[in-house]
């Protein structure tokens, strides 16, 4: 694995809070807007994605998100089970707390 999916396991994993300036340094965020600018600028880039022929529009996104569909489709058995014995050690806590 390369430093920066290294990286962001680690801040997957730790959960740790970035803020803007290292969430772009990482790439994960490609501006960085003043709140007040923050609603004006979404529109700007929403009219100039809106300017796109309709099919240039369409099969860029399905491009984009194909392999993010994938990767989900993949895991979601994994979080599921994750999920359920979460679910099951938060239960079995509980019954513990209420029995004593």
């Amino acid at each position: 694995m390369d430093q920066a999916g290294c990286c962001l396991s680690n801040l997957v994993l730790t959960q740790q809070k970035l803020d803007a300036a290292e969430a772009k340094s990482l790439g994960g965020v490609k501006e960085i807007v003043p709140a007040h600018q923050l609603l004006e600028r979404a529109h700007a880039i929403a009219a100039t994605i809106a300017k796109q022929p309709p099919l240039t529009a369409k099969y860029t996104r399905i491009g984009l998100t194909q392999r993010l569909r994938r990767v989900i489709d993949e895991g979601i058995g994994y979080g599921l089970a994750l999920e359920g014995i979460t679910a099951a050690g938060v239960a079995r806590i509980a019954a513990a707390q209420n029995a004593a």
